[in-house]
């Protein structure tokens, strides 16, 4: 269902999704997936950078930091589609699962 003002309320029925790093995150509005796609990239760069200063390590971090970064983004909830696995991750104990 979508609101007058644009706001989808039910995340997996949404059209405001966006594809990146092999999955597919679906937002509330225009605003937030826009937000999202403008920004995610230096919100990973950034803090990729943060994570190899601070503890020394060399890992791929990638699709964490954008999950963790959608998670800020997207206030309405949270639905993602792992386009890899085929699966929907729908709570933080599956975005934990995903990583492995």
């Amino acid at each position: 269902m979508i609101t007058k003002n644009g706001i989808c309320l039910n995340l997996d029925e949404s059209n405001y999704k966006f594809l990146k790093y092999g999955v597919i995150f679906y937002f509330s509005s225009l605003l937030y997936l826009e937000k999202f796609e403008k920004e995610v990239e230096l919100y990973v760069n950034a803090e990729t950078i943060k994570l190899r200063n601070k503890y020394k390590v060399d890992n791929d971090f990638t699709l964490y930091l954008a999950i963790a970064f959608y998670k800020k983004i997207e206030k309405r909830g949270f639905y993602i589609y792992d386009e890899v696995n085929k699966r929907e991750i729908k709570d933080n104990s599956l975005f934990i699962s995903i990583l492995k």
